[in-house]
């Protein structure tokens, strides 16, 4: 692998196998086939599905700022 880089997938951290070809990105985040596989077949209500969720929140709300809205 040298001379090359690879992403590591934000949710488990591993080099996927096909490079960039092998997952997707939320706001410039990498997420590997592997966990879109595991994702989209997890089982709501469990603790891994709510860790799961906090991720992928973190990964789309990372560095916005709050925004506060008055008077609607």
């Amino acid at each position: 692998m040298q001379g090359n880089i690879y992403p590591l997938c934000y949710h488990c951290g591993k080099i996927p196998e096909l490079g960039l070809y092998d997952g997707f990105r939320i706001r410039g985040k990498f997420f590997c086939s592997s966990c879109e596989q595991a994702i989209v077949t997890m089982e709501t209500g469990t603790q891994e599905y709510q860790d799961t969720l906090a991720c992928i929140r973190k990964a789309i709300f990372e560095g916005m700022s709050r925004v506060k809205v008055i008077g609607l």
